[in-house]
């Protein structure tokens, strides 16, 4: 065989055998060198089972944090929405009230004054007669505006007390 390895070398021009050669050397240094130079260039799986368990600890982590963070934002929510409830019933608290006393008033003023028949001695006979006095509701018609005041602030006041509960109640949930 290898009397014709010389046969076919003359055959060639020196150039095409200084080719060939090169071509000979340079396969020969990739089989030689081309399984480490893979090795070296791959990552193995115990570095990647270490990035990835590194990675699954800090999803555990932030998730740990995403869930306290949420529970805050819940905690906060709620805090907020129990004050807007305690201030919405201060407020119709306040009007309630309002509205007693403008009820209250109004009333005080439409009722004509009483006549108080009792004696004001006690030493005075009860058989003796006592002298009384009536008031005449012609002789005060301040109090007609009086009533009408009381009334028009009455039905402001129911006004404001809607206004109030369809503003306020939308927002709670």
């Amino acid at each position: 065989m290898f009397k014709y390895l010389a046969e076919i070398l003359n055959s060639f021009s020196p150039a095409q055998r200084i080719l060939a050669l090169l071509i000979l050397v340079s396969t020969i240094t990739i089989i030689t060198l081309g399984p480490t130079l893979i090795k070296e260039n791959t990552k193995d799986c115990a570095e990647l089972e270490l990035r990835l368990a590194s990675q699954s600890r800090q999803i555990k982590e932030l998730t740990s944090r995403i869930e306290t963070l949420n529970g805050e934002l819940i905690a906060g929510q709620q805090l907020c929405t129990n004050n807007l409830i305690q201030k919405q019933q201060q407020i119709m608290g306040l009007i309630d009230g309002m509205i007693q006393e403008t009820q209250t008033g109004a009333k005080s003023v439409a009722r004509p004054t009483k006549v108080n028949d009792k004696h004001t001695n006690e030493k005075q006979d009860p058989n003796e007669p006592v002298m009384m006095m009536t008031v005449r509701p012609d002789a005060e018609p301040d109090n007609r505006k009086a009533v009408e005041s009381y009334q028009e602030t009455l039905k402001k006041l129911k006004s404001l007390k809607t206004q109030v509960n369809k503003t306020l109640s939308p927002n709670l949930p």
